[in-house]
């Protein structure tokens, strides 16, 4: 079943899992009918258990719950009810610590629309004042990612 609902997905996308558990599921399946993932499907589990996450391939990106958070809450909650107060209304919602990212949703969401500066790069490209911008463009690109790696430490025919 897991498998045939994965396969039914409109690609990309993502999945939410319950724990980290149906998510481990979820990369099985995807793996037993070769849908990649994260470039298919980014999968995030929730729990962070971490022998779990780090064993799954690709590593699972999950989210943090804020446990101490919840285990005092649910303390005073429960020290209101002993009193004899109602209990609350609505449910008591507490935000996680965040998330750990990991593998399995590395990935680069990316609109595939050209940007519109390509449109005027294609229109100047048939005359010669056009190619030589483009030429300038792509050396001042060339020569900005030279700058930023010799920033970085990384100098030119050196490794490591």
């Amino acid at each position: 079943m897991p498998v045939q609902w994965v396969v039914s997905l409109k690609k990309p996308c993502a999945i939410l899992a319950g724990n980290d558990r149906y998510a481990w599921h979820a990369i099985d399946a995807c793996r037993e009918v070769g849908i990649r993932v994260p470039e298919d499907v980014a999968i995030l589990g929730v729990d962070n258990d971490v022998l779990l996450a780090e064993m799954v391939r690709p590593t699972l990106s999950s989210v943090m719950p804020d446990a101490l958070s919840i285990g005092y809450v649910a303390a005073e909650l429960l020290a209101e009810l002993m009193k004899g107060k109602p209990a609350p209304a609505a449910p008591v919602l507490l935000p996680p610590e965040g998330v750990v990212t990991r593998h399995s949703t590395d990935v680069l969401a990316m609109d595939d629309r050209p940007p519109a500066v390509s449109d005027e790069l294609q229109q100047s490209v048939g005359d010669e004042g056009g190619r030589d911008r483009q030429h300038q463009g792509e050396r001042a690109l060339q020569q900005q990612a030279a700058g930023h790696a010799e920033d970085a430490g990384y100098r030119r025919g050196q490794v490591g």
